[in-house]
Formats: structure tokens, sequence, C-alpha cells
């Protein structure tokens, strides 16, 4: 079920311009630092320790595994914001170098000072940081079917939620800004325009990300079947509760091969006193979850 996440992200960065270009940029510094040559490498550690600052590696985004290893690297670009533009800055001026390694230099030292590439970074971060423990979740062995639709729900409504209000990293980067203009030390440029730019950017790619996550999760009735089995998510009101999640465990019972009559009677027992778990809704949770694995197993495969 993580693969499905995965596409999911996948398509809304192909759909989204400006992630795609914030992509394209990531992957300029990692081979920068990574497959120039040494040299540039070292002056990056030297600014970082002459500046007190932490390095991190910087690495590439929306790549293999990237919804866990994305999270770091676009972290890495923003903790290690401070040392990156001071060697940048150096290597811009290096007439030791050629007019081309300047000029390409110059160019991502500029855009380290936009505050539109770093409110960009920082909105994906936050992204990235739901994203990451809903994955982390689906790849576990603790995933059950139960907790499925209320975990994507969620993510889904924390998503949205980032249309509109600043998350950790968008919010701690805006007060910094506030505060001096200055975002770690560095200065920042932003025109009239950014703001708009980027709202259009930061509300066009969220509604996309969970406009797929939707489609690629269609199996509403078995997470809503699956969702029922916890009763925390269930009405409080005892009328309501007599008859909740009736159709829901017959269906569940039914696509896992147990008796739907006697997991129907079981769970109605269940939903009376919760410490009393019958033997065929003890299978039929058993079976639920051996399901959510199979489908986990199943798009690890189609995947391969």
């Amino acid at each position: 079920m993580n693969h499905r996440l995965e596409l999911a992200v996948h398509d809304a960065v192909s759909t989204t311009n400006k992630v795609t270009q914030l992509r394209m940029f990531i992957d300029t510094l990692y081979w920068y630092y990574s497959r120039s040559p040494p040299k540039n490498c070292r002056l990056l550690q030297s600014a970082s320790e002459s500046l007190c600052v932490e390095l991190h590696k910087v690495g590439k985004i929306f790549d293999v595994r990237w919804l866990a290893s994305s999270y770091v690297s676009v972290g890495a670009v923003l903790k290690s914001a401070r040392a990156l533009v001071c060697q940048l800055e150096n290597a811009s001026n290096d007439r030791s170098s050629t007019a081309k390694d300047r000029a390409k230099a110059g160019g991502m030292c500029k855009k380290l000072h936009s505050w539109t590439f770093l409110a960009e970074l920082a909105l994906i971060k936050d992204i990235l940081s739901v994203l990451k423990d809903l994955s982390l979740y689906l790849q576990s062995r603790s995933a059950a079917i139960f907790d499925v639709a209320g975990r994507l729900d969620t993510a889904g409504r924390t998503l949205t939620a980032m249309k509109s209000v600043d998350g950790l990293a968008l919010s701690a980067l805006n007060n910094q800004i506030a505060a001096d203009g200055c975002y770690c030390g560095i200065s920042v440029s932003r025109s009239s325009n950014d703001v708009q730019t980027f709202m259009q950017m930061r509300c066009q790619f969220i509604q996309d990300l969970v406009d797929n996550i939707i489609a690629r999760f269609p199996d509403q009735q078995l997470q809503e079947a699956g969702a029922v089995l916890n009763l925390v998510s269930g009405p409080d009101d005892e009328v309501e509760r007599a008859l909740f999640g009736d159709r829901q465990v017959t269906h569940l019972a039914q696509l896992c091969g147990v008796d739907s009559r006697e997991s129907l009677d079981d769970f109605r027992q269940y939903k009376n006193n919760t410490k009393v778990i019958g033997q065929a809704l003890t299978v039929l949770m058993q079976q639920a979850s051996c399901y959510l694995c199979h489908l986990r197993s199943a798009s690890e495969v189609s995947r391969a």
C-alpha cells in the first residue's frame, strides 16, 4: 500500500512545475557537492566550520525511497543554508575557476537568497513530514486495516490545512524573516508578487497531492469495514451504536472468507462489551490484518 502513496506523490510532483523545478535545483546542489571536484565539498566543510554551522549532507529529493530520504534532504538544505551561501559566494568570486563555474555558483547562491525558494522548501518539508510518517506506518508490520482509513483521513486533513495554515518549518522560516529580514543569517529578498506566486503553487500542489492519494486508495468499502472494528471511532449514542458497522463487518467477513453470520454476532456482542471478543471476530481481525499485508506484498511485487 505504501507503493500507492509513492505513486500518488509522484503524480502530484509531475503535474506541478514549481515542485519539479525545486527538485531539479536540489539535484543540481547534490551533483555540485557529490559528483563535482572534491574541492567543493572541502570548501563547504571549511565554510561550515568557520561559521560554526552544523553541516548536513545534501541528497536528492523525490527519488528512490523518496518520502523518507527526501524529508532528510530538504531539511539538510534548510539547516546548511548559511554554509552553502558562504561557499557559493566565494566560488562565484573565485578567479581561478572558469567563468561557467563562477556563474553556476552565483546562480545557486542567488536562489538561496530568494524567499520564494526558501518558502517552497519549507512547505515541502512540512508536507513530507506528514507523508513520511504515513509511509513508514504503511510499511510497518503494525499497520492494521482497522487504522488505515483513519491514517489516510488524518493525513488528508493535515495536508489540506497546510493550504492556508503554515506548518512548523514554514512558520519558523517566516517568523525569522519577519524579525530581521534574514534566515539563519542569510539576507532574504522578496518581491510584491512572490507571495501570490507561492500561494498559487502551495494550493495547487497540496490539492493535487490530496486528490492523487484519494485516487490511489479507492478501496473505500474495505477501509470503512476495517475502521468499524476500532470502536473508538464509533458513535456514543447507544441506539446508533446498536447497528453501527454491521454492514461493513459483514462485507469484511465475506472478503476475508470468514463466516459472516458468526462474525456479525460476535461483533454485536463486542459493541455491547468491548472486553469480550468472540472466536469468529478474533479470526476476522487476524484475517483482516493478513489481508492488508497481502495488499502490501502485492504492491511490492508489481513494483519489482
